[in-house]
């Protein structure tokens, strides 16, 4: 947020979600530290219900996702078949996100703030975000998964 500050980019950042571990805890703590010491609004939510998110998401521009883990998060799942694009560092994602600009190889706070600047002043946003959904329901859907699921099951 500091960068996009820097780069006049105007901005809310939401935080959504609950500390699981200790380590979880102890970040959460740094980052009301940190938050603490900013001009700017940052809104940190806490836990949310799954049936209020698709109303939190509809209000958001951008949904950040800084990941190591190299897996299919869901939360990145849900953020896009909601229709809202998603910046994230996640390598799961690198072939869906990269295209649009949307990848980011690093997480480093100068190359997330450029993603974001760049899919902001973007003209064919609605196309991304639909392009994005699309790829949810395609690629995601229980209507695959489930087959796929049983498909694994009669083979063995």
């Amino acid at each position: 947020l500091d960068c996009l500050q820097h780069r006049g980019i105007l901005c809310t950042f939401t935080i959504v979600g609950n500390p699981v571990t200790d380590a979880d805890t102890e970040y959460l703590h740094f980052l009301n530290t940190e938050i603490a010491k900013r001009q700017y609004p940052i809104v940190n939510v806490g836990p949310l219900l799954h049936k209020d998110l698709p109303d939190m998401l509809s209000r958001e521009d951008v949904f950040l996702n800084l990941s190591a883990t190299q897996s299919m998060d869901k939360a990145v799942l849900e953020s896009m078949s909601s229709g809202v694009p998603v910046v994230s560092s996640n390598i799961a994602f690198q072939k869906v996100l990269e295209s649009y600009g949307l990848f980011c190889y690093d997480n480093e706070p100068e190359t997330i703030a450029m993603a974001i600047e760049q899919y902001i002043k973007r003209g064919d946003k609605d196309v991304i975000c639909k392009e994005l959904q699309f790829y949810v329901e395609t690629k995601h859907s229980l209507s695959r998964l489930i087959p796929a699921i049983i498909q694994i099951y009669v083979r063995n």
